[in-house]
């Protein structure tokens, strides 16, 4: 049977066009006849790997590279194949060859960049990134993968340059603006972080992991009502997500809504019951509404799941002062000053224990590192922290 040379033509339309599952058909008809063809071959693995089958998109790669070991774009498509499938190195060689192969081929570059920082090479990733840049200066994707190792590297605003580079070139950059949102937070520019979450869910509101950061960033502001409703929207979007469970359950103990509070904790622990966070905030809320016993479980339950967990420590001290044991408290301060020396809750705390077994010198020493740690925050601290202070005698 003689195959119609329209064929590979109705193969590539239908490719181009989505509809895969005619385009498949097509390309093996093409390659019944023609098993030599590289081209097609190469094309059949795109769309296996389109589909996720990466297994079989990397045999059809490896059948055209056997036919045409020279061909760049083969060597390349399966080195991405071999990245997603986690064979680093191998895809690391990959990449490399098709450069070998052809030098100014800019998305081998930037695909060898990303593989370099999956191995933990920023510098070397830096360089591949540079360097397809200058071969595709108007390149948003690079400019982004740039942004990714200078936020490693820094300087941080050579970072926040790159993404909003990428954004320039791309203003409908899903990655690029939520990398920019991202590199924002860790810089404690809470601001800039708010607008660029904003801007990235403009562009795809469907991110319950957005939804769920840009109400981390309004709590941290002291916006809660706007931290419900980023968590809320969160939640229809991922209803079994314990942790926005958890962060909502923040939200409400700060406006002082704490039965809904307690709910949305347990219901963070029904879904991860191994969740240190939400035992420990379901601990403080217990505290909150009169409930030490059932608070100083919840922390013990925490402690057991992450013996270095610094705020439960202390927040058990908290529990265990108020019931009576004050010597148990101090060791569970001391504790949580050793698993994090900058507490100054905790040294607050451990001042207070000091200073009502009467070592004065020792709570003095407390409460002046928890003022050097917190000097703006005057109202933290208690009268009688002053009266230590300015009144020693």
């Amino acid at each position: 049977m003689t195959l119609d040379p329209t064929t590979l033509q109705a193969a590539r339309h239908h490719h181009h066009a989505g509809d895969l599952r005619k385009a498949e058909r097509l390309y093996r008809q093409v390659l019944d006849h023609e098993p030599g063809r590289a081209d097609v071959w190469c094309l059949l693995g795109e769309l296996c790997q389109a589909q996720g089958r990466r297994d079989e998109a990397a045999a059809c790669y490896l059948k055209s590279l056997h036919l045409q070991p020279q061909n760049p774009g083969a060597h390349n498509n399966r080195a991405i194949v071999l990245l997603e499938q986690g064979h680093l190195d191998q895809a690391a060689a990959c990449f490399q060859e098709a450069l070998r192969l052809q030098p100014d081929y800019p998305e081998a570059l930037n695909n060898l960049g990303i593989t370099f920082l999956e191995q933990g090479r920023p510098e070397e990733a830096r360089t591949a990134f540079r360097e397809a840049l200058r071969l595709r200066p108007a390149y948003p994707e690079a400019w982004n993968s740039l942004g990714k190792a200078l936020t490693q590297l820094g300087p941080a605003e050579a970072a926040v340059d790159a993404y909003r580079q990428a954004l320039t070139l791309q203003p409908g950059y899903v990655q690029a603006q939520r990398n920019l949102a991202r590199l924002f937070r860790e810089l404690g520019r809470r601001t800039e972080a708010i607008s660029a979450y904003q801007a990235a869910l403009r562009l795809d509101p469907a991110q319950p992991d957005l939804h769920n950061e840009l109400g981390v960033q309004y709590l941290a502001a002291g916006q809660f009502a706007e931290a419900v409703a980023s968590y809320r929207q969160a939640l229809l979007l991922q209803p079994g997500h314990a942790e926005t469970h958890n962060n909502l359950g923040i939200a409400h103990l700060h406006q002082g809504h704490g039965a809904e509070a307690v709910a949305l904790f347990r219901q963070a622990l029904r879904l991860w019951p191994d969740f240190p966070e939400a035992l420990n905030n379901l601990g403080n809320a217990l505290a909150a509404q009169g409930q030490p016993t059932e608070a100083i479980a919840c922390y013990q339950e925490a402690l057991r799941l992450w013996p270095d967990y610094a705020e439960a420590r202390h927040n058990l001290g908290l529990a265990l002062a108020g019931q009576g044991q004050p010597d148990e408290a101090l060791v569970c301060y001391v504790e949580a000053l050793r698993l994090k020396p900058d507490y100054p809750e905790a040294l607050t705390n451990l001042g207070n224990a000091y200073k009502d077994q009467g070592r004065l010198d020792e709570a003095i020493a407390c409460y002046r590192r928890a003022l050097a740690l917190r000097p703006g925050e005057a109202a933290f601290h208690s009268n009688s922290l002053y009266a230590l202070l300015y009144h020693p005698g």
